[in-house]
Protein backbone atom coordinates (compact mmCIF):
# COMPACT_ATOMS: atom_id res chain seq x y z
CA UNK A 1 0.00 0.00 0.00
CA UNK A 2 1.10 3.29 -1.31
CA UNK A 3 1.57 6.44 1.49
CA UNK A 4 -1.02 8.42 0.12
CA UNK A 5 -3.26 5.52 0.12
CA UNK A 6 -2.62 4.89 3.83
CA UNK A 7 -3.08 8.69 4.13
CA UNK A 8 -6.25 8.60 3.00
CA UNK A 9 -7.91 5.49 5.00
CA UNK A 10 -6.17 7.35 7.90
CA UNK A 11 -7.85 10.38 7.49
CA UNK A 12 -11.13 8.80 6.23
CA UNK A 13 -10.63 7.09 10.33
CA UNK A 14 -9.77 10.50 11.47
CA UNK A 15 -13.07 11.93 9.50
CA UNK A 16 -15.63 8.64 10.46
CA UNK A 17 -14.20 9.39 14.12
CA UNK A 18 -14.65 13.39 14.14
CA UNK A 19 -18.60 13.13 12.17
CA UNK A 20 -19.51 9.81 14.62
CA UNK A 21 -19.70 7.56 11.45
CA UNK A 22 -18.13 5.03 13.12
CA UNK A 23 -20.25 2.56 12.61
CA UNK A 24 -19.98 3.11 9.12
CA UNK A 25 -18.42 -0.54 7.48
CA UNK A 26 -16.77 0.68 4.23
CA UNK A 27 -13.35 2.09 5.07
CA UNK A 28 -12.61 2.37 1.35
CA UNK A 29 -11.24 5.94 0.26
CA UNK A 30 -13.69 5.44 -2.56
CA UNK A 31 -16.71 5.54 -0.50
CA UNK A 32 -19.40 8.15 -0.98
CA UNK A 33 -18.90 8.74 2.96
CA UNK A 34 -15.44 9.69 2.67
CA UNK A 35 -16.36 12.49 -0.13
CA UNK A 36 -18.99 13.82 1.93
CA UNK A 37 -17.52 13.77 5.44
CA UNK A 38 -13.97 15.80 3.08
CA UNK A 39 -16.80 18.77 2.10
CA UNK A 40 -18.20 18.83 5.45
CA UNK A 41 -14.31 19.25 6.62
CA UNK A 42 -14.02 22.08 4.37
CA UNK A 43 -17.50 24.00 5.00
CA UNK A 44 -19.06 22.72 1.91
CA UNK A 45 -22.49 22.34 2.34
CA UNK A 46 -23.89 19.68 1.66
CA UNK A 47 -26.86 18.43 -1.65
CA UNK A 48 -29.81 17.35 -0.12
CA UNK A 49 -28.81 13.80 -1.98
CA UNK A 50 -25.99 13.57 0.17
CA UNK A 51 -28.04 14.04 3.65
CA UNK A 52 -30.43 11.81 2.41
CA UNK A 53 -27.88 9.30 1.41
CA UNK A 54 -26.80 9.61 5.27
CA UNK A 55 -29.84 9.71 6.54
CA UNK A 56 -30.58 6.21 4.44
CA UNK A 57 -26.99 5.06 5.40
CA UNK A 58 -28.58 5.09 9.12
CA UNK A 59 -25.68 7.81 10.06
CA UNK A 60 -28.00 10.08 11.78
CA UNK A 61 -25.47 10.59 14.90
CA UNK A 62 -23.72 12.52 11.90
CA UNK A 63 -26.50 14.53 10.94
CA UNK A 64 -26.80 15.57 14.33
CA UNK A 65 -23.32 16.50 14.85
CA UNK A 66 -23.42 18.50 10.96
CA UNK A 67 -26.66 20.33 12.56
CA UNK A 68 -25.11 21.05 15.77
CA UNK A 69 -21.61 22.52 14.08
CA UNK A 70 -24.27 24.55 11.71
CA UNK A 71 -26.29 26.05 14.46
CA UNK A 72 -22.35 26.81 15.96
CA UNK A 73 -21.42 28.46 13.05
CA UNK A 74 -24.18 30.77 12.71
CA UNK A 75 -23.98 31.93 16.51
CA UNK A 76 -20.25 32.44 16.03
CA UNK A 77 -20.85 34.47 12.77
CA UNK A 78 -23.32 36.16 15.03
CA UNK A 79 -21.01 36.65 17.63
CA UNK A 80 -18.38 38.06 14.97
CA UNK A 81 -20.39 40.56 13.59
CA UNK A 82 -21.41 42.25 16.95
CA UNK A 83 -17.85 42.35 18.06
CA UNK A 84 -17.10 43.91 14.67
CA UNK A 85 -19.87 46.79 15.25
CA UNK A 86 -18.07 47.18 19.02
CA UNK A 87 -15.01 46.99 17.23
CA UNK A 88 -15.55 49.70 14.52
CA UNK A 89 -17.56 52.06 16.88
CA UNK A 90 -14.42 52.22 18.82
CA UNK A 91 -12.13 52.57 15.85
CA UNK A 92 -14.18 55.47 14.36
CA UNK A 93 -14.07 57.10 17.70
CA UNK A 94 -10.24 57.03 17.91
CA UNK A 95 -10.00 57.80 14.09
CA UNK A 96 -12.43 61.25 14.77
CA UNK A 97 -10.57 62.22 18.23
CA UNK A 98 -6.89 62.04 16.36
CA UNK A 99 -8.53 63.76 13.13
CA UNK A 100 -9.53 66.88 16.11
CA UNK A 101 -6.03 66.69 17.21
CA UNK A 102 -4.28 67.16 13.83
CA UNK A 103 -6.86 69.97 12.80
CA UNK A 104 -5.33 72.02 16.23
CA UNK A 105 -2.19 74.38 15.05
CA UNK A 106 1.34 72.53 16.89
CA UNK A 107 1.65 76.07 18.79
CA UNK A 108 -1.88 75.80 20.64
CA UNK A 109 -1.67 72.12 21.80
CA UNK A 110 -1.25 71.55 24.97
CA UNK A 111 1.94 69.58 26.54
CA UNK A 112 1.82 67.03 29.59
CA UNK A 113 -1.58 68.44 30.34
CA UNK A 114 -0.41 72.19 30.56
CA UNK A 115 -2.52 74.55 28.85
CA UNK A 116 1.21 76.09 27.15
CA UNK A 117 2.55 74.82 24.63
CA UNK A 118 6.32 72.76 25.13
CA UNK A 119 8.65 75.47 24.02
CA UNK A 120 6.60 78.20 25.90
CA UNK A 121 6.92 76.18 29.16
CA UNK A 122 9.54 77.34 31.76
CA UNK A 123 10.14 74.13 32.41
CA UNK A 124 11.78 73.24 29.39
CA UNK A 125 15.69 71.89 29.02
CA UNK A 126 16.60 75.18 26.98
CA UNK A 127 15.23 77.44 30.04
CA UNK A 128 16.00 75.16 32.98
CA UNK A 129 18.33 77.09 34.74
CA UNK A 130 21.04 74.75 36.23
Amino acid sequence: MGKESQNRLEHFAALKSKYQATQYQDSSPASLLYLILRKLDLGIELLDLESNWLGESELEETLEVIKQEQQYKVQEFGNLELEFSKLKSVWIRLRSSVEVRESIPISKKPCWGDTTSFFDSPNTVETRKL
